[in-house]
């Protein structure tokens, strides 16, 4: 079957009309899908990674099918050697076949065909694009709180004409302000590369809190311990927030705080994108061990 079968098109098809086959197709047979069939799938996108090339799919029109019914994906050059002998050719009439009538190489310099520098008729093999890259790192609350910029070691495996080799390079990723604990940073095209096709670095963030802070989604919730003369009476407090500066909460003349009642402080939570949540204070009221019975007698009187 040929390609242009494969996609259901005729062979006079626009590449707008194989795009469009393409889609069709691919998305009624992914494997993913409950009617999906891998094979057609993978036979599919092997067509349109061939006609969908305007030079690739000149190639296939002039050596992908032969007589003798030989498969459109059958190596071109082992049905030369299939169907006539070096004789038959008369010499060099192999080489003009390459060629097209040009003069041959001379000296042993046999070109890109021989010397493994390319396939001179079509490369059957689909474009894939590589595996990511993947790294962990951990960075502070106030890191994810301000946004940084983190500097990563990677080594890339780059694979290109049957050579392989090994770079390192320090990759510096923007981490932004806000990111969130197991997030994932992806940074497209620094990953491994395989025939010009190049990968992606996925980075997996965790966050390490050792603040007085809590993180709620893009709120921050502070703790705060008072005492109970506190709680009934008033008082005035300073505290040291993430970004560094200093604020100072004061509840004089206010109503009695109860347990767990919170405050809420606008503008001083995660930022993210445009969104900046608020600053949620919690008060915790730390009760008397005793008390004596001057003490019982007094509040008694007072209450």
């Amino acid at each position: 079957m040929s390609y242009y079968e494969d996609l259901k098109i005729e062979k006079n098809a626009s590449q707008v009309e194989i795009k469009q086959a393409f889609r069709k197709l691919s998305l009624k047979f992914h494997p993913d899908k409950p009617a999906g069939d891998a094979e057609k799938f993978k036979c599919i996108n092997e067509a349109y990674q061939t006609l969908g090339d305007e030079k690739k799919r000149r190639m296939y029109d002039m050596h992908g099918k032969m007589e003798g019914g030989m498969s459109s994906r059958m190596n071109p050059m082992e049905h030369i050697f299939r169907q006539q002998s070096f004789n038959d050719l008369g010499g060099n009439g192999i080489f003009k076949m390459f060629f097209n009538g040009m003069p041959m190489p001379m000296d042993g310099d046999m070109g890109p065909v021989f010397q493994g520098g390319g396939n001179p008729f079509i490369n059957l093999q689909r474009d894939r694009k590589p595996s990511p890259i993947q790294k962990s790192i951990e960075i502070t609350l106030q890191a994810a709180f301000e946004g940084m910029t983190y500097p990563l070691l990677i080594e890339r495996t780059v694979t290109s004409q049957g050579m392989r080799k090994i770079e390192k390079e320090t990759v510096y990723i923007d981490i932004p302000q806000g990111v969130d604990d197991n997030e994932i940073v992806v940074v497209p095209k620094k990953g491994n590369i395989i025939m010009e096709q190049q990968g992606d670095i996925k980075l997996y963030i965790k966050i390490k809190n050792e603040t007085l802070f809590q993180r709620l989604g893009i709120h921050l919730i502070y703790n705060k311990e008072i005492t109970l003369k506190e709680a009934l009476t008033n008082f005035v407090t300073e505290f040291e927030h993430i970004n560094g500066k200093k604020y100072k909460l004061d509840h004089s003349g206010r109503a009695i705080i109860k347990p767990g009642q919170e405050t809420k402080i606008q503008g001083l939570g995660m930022t993210r994108g445009n969104n900046t949540g608020s600053l949620i204070v919690r008060f915790q009221i730390i009760f008397p061990k005793s008390l004596t019975e001057q003490q019982k007698k007094t509040l008694g009187e007072i209450l």
